[in-house]
C-alpha cells in the first residue's frame, strides 16, 4: 500500500488545472499524504503539503508527474538515485511515456494497492575529462545525450571509440548517444533505429554527416563510448543531457558515456507492447 506521494507538473494549460486538481484529490481521499517540493506557483497547496527536497526524495514511495514526455523524464531522472517509480499523467503533446490521462480516476486504487508492473529504463552516465578534473551531471541522461554546436550551425570533427579502440573519425553537425528509451526521439528525426525499451543498448547517430559511410551503430550496454579530438572553427561546442544539463566541451576534452548503475522506475497498468505504444503514438 502506497501512504505518500511525490507530486510533479509542468505549468499546466487553464483546461488541465481542474483535471489536475480532481486527480490529486481522488488520491487523497483514498487516505494518500501527497507532498512536493516543487509547487513555485502554489496550484495545489490546499492539496500537496510542502516539504524540503531531502523530505521529499527520502519519503515519496510513488512520483506523480503531470505533463508531457519532458516533465515524465526530468521525474524519472530526478528521483532515480532513490528508486522511486514515476507514474506519467499525460497533460502533453504526445505524452509516449505516459500511462494515464487526467480523467481516468477509476484506476487510481489500483495504483495506490500497488496494482501495477515497474518498467525499468536503461540511464547512461556521461563524464567530461578535463585535463586532471572530471565534470559530470548530478542525474544520468534517461533519453539521449548530444553534442551539437551553439547558435552557429557549423561542421565539427569528432573521433568515437569503442572500448579503446577508434571506430569513427567524422565530421557532422553533432552526434546523439541515446539509450533504448531515447531512441524514439531526437535520434529517431535523425535517421536513428527504433529500439524496444526492455533492451540495453547504447545507440549512437550522427547528425547530418558529411560522408556517406557515417551510419548510425547500436552498442552492447557494457560498451564504453569515448569521445575525443572534438573541434570547429569557432570552438562553440555543447554537450547537452536530456534537454537540461549543459556543458561547453573544450578541444582537449575527453568525454566518457557508460551505463549507469541507476535505471528509471515507470509505472505501467495496461498490457500494450512496445509496438502497440508506438502504432498508437506514432501512427
Amino acid at each position: 500500500m502506497i501512504n505518500i506521494i511525490s507530486v510533479r507538473y509542468r505549468p499546466p494549460k487553464n483546461e488541465d488545472i481542474e483535471k489536475i486538481r480532481n486527480f490529486l484529490k481522488a488520491v487523497k481521499m483514498l487516505g494518500c499524504r501527497i507532498i512536493t517540493s516543487k509547487d513555485d506557483d502554489n496550484l495545489f497547496d490546499d492539496i500537496a503539503e510542502y516539504v524540503t527536497d531531502r523530505e521529499e526524495y527520502s519519503t515519496a514511495e510513488l512520483v506523480i508527474a503531470f505533463g508531457g514526455d519532458g516533465t515524465i523524464i526530468k521525474a524519472a531522472r530526478e528521483f532515480s538515485p532513490y528508486n522511486t517509480p514515476v507514474l506519467g499523467v499525460n497533460t502533453g503533446t504526445l505524452g509516449y511515456l505516459a500511462e494515464l490521462s487526467p480523467d481516468e480516476h477509476d484506476v487510481i486504487e489500483k495504483v495506490i494497492c500497488e496494482d501495477f508492473r515497474i518498467d525499468e529504463r536503461m540511464m547512461l552516465d556521461v563524464l567530461i575529462h578535463r585535463g586532471d578534473s572530471i565534470i559530470t551531471p548530478d542525474l544520468p541522461a534517461l533519453n539521449e545525450i548530444v553534442l551539437a554546436n551553439g547558435p552557429v550551425s557549423r561542421l565539427f570533427k569528432y573521433d568515437l571509440y569503442s572500448d579503446g579502440v577508434q571506430v569513427q573519425s567524422a565530421r557532422a553537425d553533432g552526434i546523439i548517444i541515446a539509450t533504448p528509451t531515447g531512441s524514439t526521439a531526437y535520434s529517431l528525426s535523425a535517421g536513428g533505429p527504433i529500439a524496444d525499451p526492455s533492451l540495453e543498448c547504447i545507440i549512437t547517430t550522427p547528425i547530418c554527416p558529411f560522408t556517406l559511410n557515417q551510419r548510425p551503430v547500436i552498442y552492447g550496454s557494457r560498451t564504453n563510448i569515448e569521445i575525443c579530438s572534438v573541434s570547429c572553427r569557432e570552438n562553440n561546442i555543447y554537450l547537452t543531457v536530456d534537454g537540461a544539463d549543459i556543458f561547453q566541451i573544450l578541444p582537449d576534452d575527453r568525454i566518457q558515456i557508460k551505463k549507469s548503475d541507476i535505471s528509471a522506475k515507470l509505472v505501467r497498468l495496461r498490457n500494450r507492447s512496445f509496438l502497440e505504444i508506438l502504432h498508437e503514438k506514432m501512427s
